[in-house]
């Protein structure tokens, strides 16, 4: 009677843990999704800059980074 229980927690323990690898691999390729679509934004906002404006200003804290495409 007792080798029943513990085989029976040790089978939920198991599906627990699959459960919870299956929801972080979930979360960690929305997470990708996200930051993939973060970089391509960011990549249209500079690239629209240089072709309108020629330079880019990047805002840091108080600082202001500028981005000037270079010719040789």
């Amino acid at each position: 009677m007792n080798k029943k229980y513990i085989i029976i927690l040790l089978i939920l323990i198991i599906i627990l843990l699959a459960g919870i690898l299956v929801f972080t691999f979930g979360v960690s390729k929305y997470q990708e999704k996200v930051y993939d679509e973060c970089i391509t934004d960011i990549t249209n906002i500079i690239v629209g800059s240089i072709q309108t404006r020629g330079y880019v200003d990047i805002l840091v804290n108080n600082q202001t980074i500028i981005l000037v495409p270079w010719k040789q």
